[in-house]
């Protein structure tokens, strides 16, 4: 079947249309939006504004490559905006689709089985099905750890409110950061950690979403 996503987060508004292939999973298209809503507790129209357009643009090129079943998700700052109402309202009515609202363990649960799934997809024998696997979905507003196994599913979730968004909006006012943002960024990254307590033990431990897949670049790889 050949199915679509479009994700309304904190820093992007982006569409994956794939379909299931000998191999796992074929990609026809990954489009994203850089609609940035920061991390008002109140949307501004403007940002609404933006957001349903990238739904509409979207859930449009998903119908042209006849996509069986489109689902529309929202996390992060949509999630504890006090006005989200009127932006999922704004969205099915640009997209003519029905908007979920994920809480944080589900937003875990679901980077925790994509990951996974790629991971078998790209990387035979990375794991085996009972190794303790820890995925951590770095965003714009949170940061979600899940932690399971193949065999098992996930058997631990948690959130945090830091994300790379939130975390330079509050501390970084140079461009390039000083060295004493950076370490008031790192202060309260460690402190959210610690804030989770004794956490269940993990073999392989993968991170995931924008923020992860930008290191590599930065770093040169």
């Amino acid at each position: 079947m050949r199915c679509a996503c479009i994700d309304i987060g904190t820093n992007t508004t982006r569409l994956l249309v794939a379909e299931e292939g000998p191999g796992g999973l074929r990609v026809l298209a990954q489009e994203r939006a850089f609609t940035q809503l920061g991390h008002l507790s109140f949307l501004p129209a403007a940002k609404i504004g933006q957001v349903t357009r990238a739904v509409a643009q979207h859930a449009a090129l998903a119908r042209s490559l006849e996509a069986a079943r489109i689902r529309v998700v929202a996390t992060g700052v949509v999630r504890t905006a006090a006005n989200r109402e009127e932006l999922l309202e704004a969205a099915r009515e640009a997209g003519g689709l029905e908007v979920e609202v994920l809480d944080p363990a589900q937003e875990a649960t679901l980077a925790f089985r994509g990951a996974l799934a790629a991971m078998r997809q790209g990387w035979a024998g990375w794991a085996e099905p009972e190794s303790k696997v820890a995925v951590v979905d770095v965003g714009g507003g949170s940061t979600e750890l899940a932690i399971g196994s193949a065999a098992g599913g996930v058997g631990y979730t948690a959130s945090m409110a830091i994300g790379s968004g939130r975390l330079t909006d509050a501390f970084i006012e140079h461009d390039p950061p000083r060295r004493e943002e950076l370490d008031r960024i790192r202060a309260r990254a460690d402190a959210a950690w610690e804030e989770l307590g004794e956490l269940p033990e993990a073999d392989v431990a993968l991170a995931v979403g924008g923020s992860a897949a930008s290191l590599p670049r930065l770093v040169g790889e």
